[in-house]
């Protein structure tokens, strides 16, 4: 059966002549989308197989799943068919940042990372077409998955969208932990199957912060309004861990440090200092270092609770009076 055989090549409907030589038994042959080739004066009772290579690697599936069609060439004038069809789909993977609340950072480039797992042999392993949105501006990119995973990081308002992925590819997306930094997270679509349109992850990171106010007053005939007087202040976080740093404050003073849990801070009669940027549910307690002493009364409002979204005040006030005698003189005018 050795030897070179005339063909026709059919080319989405335009002819032109061709030839195919067998070596061996053997003869290869490449065809594309449309394309089919017609080998011409084979003998009678040749047995024949057409096999074609898997691309199970690059996506495609392929039917017949054989990938293969053999008979015998038994008649005269007879003409055998061997349709392959090759079906690729893709689809997209779309991951999104949205923010809430009124302490998010819109600067903070939050952490993701993406699994991509199939049951069969087409690799995900692969380096894809991405687009990073943000607002009006598109950043085309690229995206590389190694050991089916890749991370990136998307600050609020932007989206990254991954095209060219094999459709029944499985996904999974999961953003780091930012609780230690205030933040709830809720996503949506973290976990799905690629079909031949976009499928869509959100996330969206909530954080709520408020102010502390402590507030002094001071009230009666005698009170000192040149004294400062000295207040603790103690800040756990919602696991009920204390609260170091420095934060920023308004008032009488310009920030308050905190060490393991507590701050000390000063006030004069009429002053006030507002820490802000705590976040919202952390418990707090003010406690004024010298009350009901040198002849003060102290009440207080507000001096223990939990941070609440906007602001609370503490506000302690100093009353002191001092009784004065009076003496009745009576004064007689003699003419």
């Amino acid at each position: 059966v050795d030897g070179t055989y005339e063909a026709e090549l059919n080319d989405n409907g335009a002819s032109s002549a061709a030839s195919v030589t067998v070596s061996g038994g053997v003869a290869l042959v490449t065809l594309k989308h449309g394309q089919s080739l017609t080998i011409k004066a084979i003998l009678r009772d040749t047995h024949y197989v057409v096999t074609e290579n898997s691309y199970a690697v690059d996506g495609y599936s392929t039917e017949p799943a054989s990938r293969q069609y053999s008979g015998n060439l038994s008649e005269d004038e007879q003409t055998a068919y061997a349709p392959f069809t090759n079906t690729r789909n893709v689809g997209s993977l779309a991951v999104s940042k949205t923010l809430a609340g009124n302490g998010a950072s819109t600067s903070l480039s939050f952490g993701f990372r993406v699994t991509l797992t199939r049951t069969d042999s087409i690799p995900v392993n692969q380096t894809y077409a991405c687009e990073v949105t943000s607002g009006a501006s598109v950043s085309k990119q690229t995206i590389t998955f190694t050991a089916g995973t890749a991370g990136f990081t998307l600050q609020g308002g932007q989206r990254m969208t991954i095209y060219g992925i094999p459709t029944g590819t499985r996904y999974t997306v999961s953003e780091n932990s930012y609780a230690a930094d205030g933040y709830t997270t809720q996503a949506s679509g973290a976990n799905g199957t690629i079909g031949t349109g976009q499928s869509t992850a959100g996330f969206v990171n909530t954080r709520w912060i408020g102010t502390l106010t402590v507030r002094k007053a001071l009230a009666g005939n005698a009170a000192d309004t040149e004294h400062s007087f000295p207040f603790d202040i103690t800040l756990s976080d919602n696991a009920g861990l204390t609260v170091s740093g420095t934060f920023t404050a308004t008032g009488a003073q310009r920030s308050v440090t905190f060490r393991g849990g507590k701050a000390t801070v000063s006030l004069k009669g009429g002053e006030s200092v507002t820490i802000q940027n705590l976040l919202s549910g952390w418990t707090y307690s003010v406690a004024e270092v010298e009350a009901n002493t040198d002849g003060y009364i102290t009440t207080a409002s507000g001096a223990s609770g939990v941070i609440p979204y906007g602001g609370t005040t503490a506000l302690f006030t100093n009353e002191r009076n001092i009784e004065q005698a009076y003496k009745r003189i009576t004064v007689t005018k003699t003419w």
